[in-house]
């Protein structure tokens, strides 16, 4: 049966619960015999016509209506208004983001990082010393979150690829907090935002010492800035560590702002650019870094 003067014109009705194009109808037909079978050759068989056919039949019938005697549209559930990976938990988490989580996988080794700017000042100090990590294999991965570091880290593992970790070990976070609210007016309002500045340095020191325990290290919950094998730690944070321990690098990094060609925020190509043309040499954590990073594939 054919669906003339329609949009399904060109496809032919076979009776046994399928819809082909009129060629294939054809060809399928044994023995000569006419491809469609049905109770009418205007009228399709309801009873056995495909679920596709029938649901864009009666929508174009239900275009057709009056606006006021159509359906009305369905109501929004709160959940439909939930962003994409939004509401994600789990490994659900990493692999449904564009993270990039999936570069990794086809490397012959991934360097996890909490953010873009961690892997840009490992290639710009690569860079300085004529090394192209991407060339040796080697891929970084933004998860985005120390959160995510432990998880990235197990997916990768269980893939057989070797992984190094970067992270911050936000021994001060809780102090500069304080200092940001300690200008606050209202005494009891200043308690409740230190509490819960004291309530997130629990939670960090928690969050390394089962970070370090999982990668089979000292389970320590406030880290030394240090470079092993299997990870790279700062005390504070990078830009801490950066400021006392390779000033020249800060010195770079304004120069680029100050001619246009850098930007002041964390800024992954500023912080690579200004790593790879510092005037000194980087500090003895970040030449371990490298060193740790490029011999997971020699």
């Amino acid at each position: 049966m054919r669906f003339e003067g329609s949009k399904y014109s060109a496809w032919v009705w076979t009776g046994s619960g399928n819809c082909l194009p009129t060629g294939l109808a054809a060809a399928a037909a044994p023995d000569g015999l006419p491809a469609s079978t049905g109770r009418s050759p205007c009228v399709p068989d309801s009873s056995s016509v495909s679920g596709v056919v029938l649901r864009s039949l009666r929508w174009r019938q239900r275009c057709s209506l009056p606006v006021h005697l159509r359906d009305p549209p369905p109501q929004r559930r709160p959940s439909d208004h939930v962003r994409p990976n939004q509401a994600l938990r789990g490994p659900e988490r990493c692999l449904g983001r564009p993270r990039v989580l999936h570069r990794g996988f086809f490397s012959h080794a991934a360097v996890l990082g909490e953010g873009t700017t961690d892997g840009a000042l490992l290639e710009g100090c690569a860079e300085r010393n004529g090394v192209n990590l991407g060339a040796e294999g080697i891929t970084f991965v933004d998860v985005t979150g120390r959160d995510d570091l432990l998880l990235s880290h197990a997916i990768c593992s269980a893939m057989c690829i070797p992984c190094h970790v970067i992270f911050d070990g936000d021994a001060g976070l809780e102090e500069r907090k304080r200092g940001s609210v300690r200008h606050l007016d209202r005494e009891n309002r200043r308690e409740k935002k230190e509490a819960a500045f004291e309530q997130q340095a629990r939670k960090i020191s928690g969050s390394n010492a089962d970070l370090l325990g999982y990668l089979r290290e000292s389970r320590s919950p406030w880290p030394a800035t240090g470079s092993a094998s299997v990870y790279t730690v700062c005390e504070d944070n990078l830009e801490t560590n950066l400021g006392e321990t390779w000033p020249s690098w800060g010195e770079r990094k304004q120069q680029l702002i100050d001619k246009g060609e850098g930007v002041s925020d964390k800024n992954a190509a500023t912080y690579r650019e200004a790593a790879r043309t510092a005037d000194s040499d980087p500090p003895y954590v970040l030449q371990a870094m490298l060193e740790n990073v490029r011999g997971m594939v020699r």
